[in-house]
């Protein structure tokens, strides 16, 4: 089981950007924590913002709906 902890970053969330650490296990993001447990490999970001991976899927719409609405209802349609 390979774990790493990114630490030192400004976190990007949903509504917050965020101090505090990713913890990593094979590849998938299980928890943020103030703390890294033990075991656990440092990559430290240094002041740098922290995201997740965006995938452009470039879509326009369906269902009656466009992305160009702005609203969530129509991105989740």
């Amino acid at each position: 089981l390979m774990k790493k902890a990114i630490v030192n970053g400004k976190v990007i969330l949903k509504d917050t950007v965020q101090e505090i650490n990713v913890l990593i296990e094979d590849d998938r993001i299980v928890g943020l924590s103030d703390s890294v447990p033990d075991g656990y490999e440092i990559i430290d970001a240094k002041g740098l913002y922290v995201s997740p991976g965006f995938v452009d899927i470039h879509t326009h719409g369906r269902n009656l709906c466009d992305t160009m609405n702005g609203t969530p209802e129509s991105i989740d349609t």
